[in-house]
C-alpha cells in the first residue's frame, strides 16, 4: 500500500509524494516480514525484435553486476554469496560457487599465458547493500578469481558478534513517539534503515551501545563521531528534535513482539510480498 501526501521539497529526503512516516507506523512490527518475491532479475532482450529472449529470476534484492565472455558465458555475484555463471544464449546455470560474503560488484576476465581467469570484489555496499540484505557476517572486502581447474580454498567468513539491546528506560509518550517517527523517516532512515531496521552495515541503532545512547545529542549535534560518517545534524535538528528520536528508537527497541507480528515473522521466512503490490 502507498500512502500519499503533499510534502515542502527538502533537499536529501524522498520528496515523491508518499507519506514515508504514516507507512511505517502502519508496517512497524511486520518489517522482518516484509520479503519481496524475485525483486531482481537478470533479462535477455533482443533489441531488433524488441522482446525478452529468456529471464532469470532472483530471490536477492541485491544483484551485482553481469560480465559476458566471447565465450557466451555470462557472470553474476548476489546479496546471498552465491558467484554463479550462466549460458548467455540460454540462461541456463551452468556451475556456482558459495562466497559466503554478498556481491555488488561487476565481475571481469583476463587471460595470463594463455589461462583464462574470473574475478570479482566480494563485499556489500552501495545504496542497495545498505538495505537490502541483513548482514550477519563479517563484511571484510575480498578480490576472489576462478580459473579452470583452480583448487584454492575459499576464505572463511567470519559471523557478526552478537548483540543485545542497551537502551535506556525512559518514558516512551505517544506523541513524542510520533513526533520522533517523522523525523527519523525524514532524517534517518536513509543510513539507519527504515522502522529502524538496520542491514549492520550501518550501525542499528536498536543494539548500539550505552554509551551512545549517553551521548546521543553530542553525536546528533555535535558531530562527535563524523570521522566515522555520522555528521553533525545540528543545521536541520534542535535538541528537542533529537530528543525526539531517541525516544523512538529507544521505543523499537525495547518493543516486544505480539502474537500476530512474531506469526507474520514467522510466516516471512517461508512467504513472499509481490512486488507488483510495492508499487502504484
Amino acid at each position: 500500500m502507498i500512502y500519499h501526501n503533499q510534502f515542502e521539497l527538502l533537499p536529501h529526503t524522498f520528496n515523491t509524494g508518499e507519506d514515508w512516516a504514516e507507512m511505517t507506523k502502519s508496517l512497524e512490527g511486520f518489517e522482518n516480514a516484509l520479503h519481496l518475491c524475485s525483486p531482481t532479475e537478470i533479462t535477455a532482450w533482443d533489441p531488433v525484435e524488441q522482446r525478452a529472449v529468456w529471464r532469470i529470476d532472483r530471490d536477492t534484492e541485491v544483484a551485482g553486476g553481469l560480465l559476458v565472455t566471447a565465450g557466451d558465458v555470462l557472470f553474476q555475484g548476489d546479496g546471498t554469496g552465491f558467484f554463479r555463471a550462466y549460458d548467455a544464449r540460454s540462461g541456463a546455470k551452468l556451475w556456482e560457487s558459495e562466497v559466503g560474503i554478498g556481491i555488488i560488484a561487476a565481475p571481469i576476465s583476463y587471460a595470463i599465458d594463455g589461462e583464462q581467469y574470473v574475478a570479482v570484489l566480494a563485499g556489500v555496499g552501495g545504496g542497495d547493500g545498505v538495505h537490502r540484505e541483513t548482514i550477519d557476517y563479517v563484511n571484510d572486502g575480498r578480490i576472489l578469481a576462478w580459473k579452470l581447474g583452480g583448487r584454492a580454498p575459499m576464505p572463511a567468513v567470519q559471523p557478526q558478534p552478537p548483540r543485545t539491546v542497551q537502551a535506556p528506560k525512559m518514558e516512551l509518550r505517544p506523541e513524542r513517539i510520533e513526533r520522533g517517527r517523522q523525523l527519523y523517516t525524514r532524517h534517518c532512515a536513509h543510513c539507519h534503515g527504515m522502522m529502524t531496521r538496520s542491514s549492520q552495515l550501518i550501525p542499528d541503532l536498536k543494539t548500539v551501545d550505552a554509551r551512545v545512547h549517553q551521548q546521543w545529542k553530542e553525536i546528533v549535534l555535535g558531530g562527535t563521531r563524523a570521522n566515522r560518517g555520522m555528521a553533525s545534524f545540528a543545521d536541520v535538528l534542535d535538541a528537542a528534535d533529537a530528543d525526539a528520536i531517541h525516544t523512538y528508537v529507544v521505543s523499537r527497541a525495547l518493543h516486544e513482539p505480539t502474537l500476530l507480528e512474531s506469526v507474520a515473522t514467522f510466516v516471512g521466512k517461508y512467504a513472499c510480498v509481490p512486488v507488483e503490490w510495492m508499487t502504484d
